[in-house]
């Protein structure tokens, strides 16, 4: 705790008589409570415009304005680049928040898969996923279909940042979902992992890129409707998720 107030004093600590190009006279003032110099402080940063004294508020120096209008630019400024860097400061916290949840999201989903045998990559996760080809989806497809949903979140993600739509009139989820095979082929398991792994980089790319003012843009998605671009990365670690869940029950893990 300070020592008891009464012992007040202050001091001037710099002065700078051209400052803001020789239009004002800067200084600093600290302000001690107490006489002991270890106790809190107050520190002042003062602009005085050139000619500016107590009986007028109007300067001398014709070149510089009114000084209220002075110091409420100078006030508006200061403002500003608070603003700024509160914006930044929660972009960046944005950006490490859901760099960690997809991360940590992606990092699960590979340690399930990598402890799997080769045998167990061809278990069946769903059996009637495919109505169109009467294609079961194995542990495999399910992986590619986990891919494939990403990049297309991903490009949703650019389309809404460049003020497009993200999605065709009539387009159909379950004709695009069966369709997963047919765009990704039949990849093996190591070829699988691989693109785990740079389609996440790419996502995370993405991510880095984001302005403050871009969270909250929105677009559709196929099946949630008009999500922000903060929830379609809330959507897309969710997915790992959800799949994680049925790769572990279809292969009695959990």
């Amino acid at each position: 705790m300070p020592n008891a107030l009464g012992s007040e004093r202050s001091e001037i600590t710099a002065v700078d008589e051209n400052a803001l190009d020789g239009q004002a006279t800067r200084k600093e003032i600290t302000i001690h409570f107490t006489a002991n110099p270890d106790d809190p402080k107050l520190h002042l940063l003062i602009y005085l415009p050139i000619g500016f004294n107590a009986t007028h508020l109007y300067p001398v120096n014709p070149r510089l304005p009114a000084y209220p209008r002075f110091l409420n630019s100078r006030l508006k400024q200061i403002e500003s680049n608070l603003q700024q860097r509160r914006l930044s400061a929660m972009t960046t916290n944005k950006q490490e928040t859901w760099r960690t949840t997809l991360t940590q999201a992606r990092q699960a989903l590979l340690t399930l898969l990598n402890s799997l045998e080769p045998a167990q990559w061809d278990a069946v996760v769903f059996s009637e996923n495919e109505p169109q080809t009467n294609q079961p989806w194995t542990v495999a497809t399910a992986v590619g279909h986990v891919i494939d949903s990403e990049r297309g979140m991903s490009i949703q993600v650019h389309k809404i940042r460049k003020g497009e739509p993200t999605i065709p009139e009539g387009f159909d989820l379950d004709r695009w979902n069966a369709g997963v095979q047919k765009r990704l082929g039949n990849p093996s398991p190591t070829e699988l992992l691989a693109a785990l792994d740079s389609t996440r980089a790419k996502t995370l790319e993405g991510l880095a890129s984001l302005q403050a003012e871009e969270w909250a843009l929105s677009g559709r998605h196929p099946s949630r409707g008009i999500i922000t671009i903060e929830q379609y990365y809330a959507t897309i670690a969710g997915h790992d998720r959800m799949h994680i869940e049925d790769i572990q029950q279809a292969l009695a893990l959990k």
